[in-house]
């Protein structure tokens, strides 16, 4: 009888612990799930102002005409003297002009970019935004919409990719600190640089048309 009783207080007790742990190990889940909500969050939050363009990037009407004069445009499938693309990335090669001012006394950089891809960052919201208009609306069930449309951005979050950019340039004394130019992006297979100087686009278009080869 007395092991009958210490068996059953020993079950009981293993139950009771068991039970103990379950609210820390629902809080570690929530606190991972919480966790990684915010890492997607964060993720679109602070890429605002690169969606934007990349949107407009879209429909060429609302780009400012001012900044498209500032702007070169390269296409994967185009080889210049001066840019290349391949498995590997982008080579681009700019000229011997300051990238901020187009002053021509200046010393070079070279730099290695990783720019993301945001196809799928904007692609994955939108298509899970049509697919959860369509099921409410067979399921005529308005709550539908946003339960599917909000699945779209951890799919977005992980079919982000990157592009690896092998950028040479030239930058004056004046403005050897200067981060705003270049200023690169990605846009389905066209790189875009912006520089501060309008007439550097005039001139690297130049040069990549009256030189054969490829940059190394």
């Amino acid at each position: 009888m007395e092991d009958t009783n210490s068996q059953t207080s020993e079950s009981l007790s293993e139950s009771e612990s068991g039970a103990a742990k379950l609210p820390g190990g629902a809080k570690r889940v929530g606190a991972a799930i919480w966790s990684y909500i915010e890492k997607v969050g964060q993720f679109y939050w602070t890429r605002q102002g690169a969606i934007r363009e990349y949107l407009i990037d879209f429909v060429p009407l609302y780009r400012s005409h001012r900044l498209a004069q500032h702007e070169i445009r390269l296409f994967a499938y185009q080889t210049k003297a001066n840019a290349s693309f391949d498995e590997s990335g982008w080579r681009v090669r700019l000229p011997e002009w300051c990238v901020v001012c187009g002053n021509s006394d200046c010393k070079r950089v070279r730099q290695k970019h990783h720019l993301e891809r945001l196809r799928w960052t904007i692609v994955a919201p939108i298509a899970a935004l049509l697919i959860s208009i369509t099921i409410a609306a067979l399921l005529n069930n308005p709550w539908m919409i946003p339960l599917v449309t909000i699945i779209g951005f951890p799919v977005g979050y992980h079919l982000t990719g990157k592009v690896d950019v092998r950028i040479e340039y030239y930058r004056c004394s004046e403005h050897r600190e200067a981060k705003e130019f270049p200023a690169m992006r990605i846009f389905g297979d066209q790189l875009i640089i912006r520089t501060g100087n309008k007439s550097i686009r005039g001139k690297f278009l130049d040069e990549g048309r009256d030189q054969p080869g490829a940059p190394t």
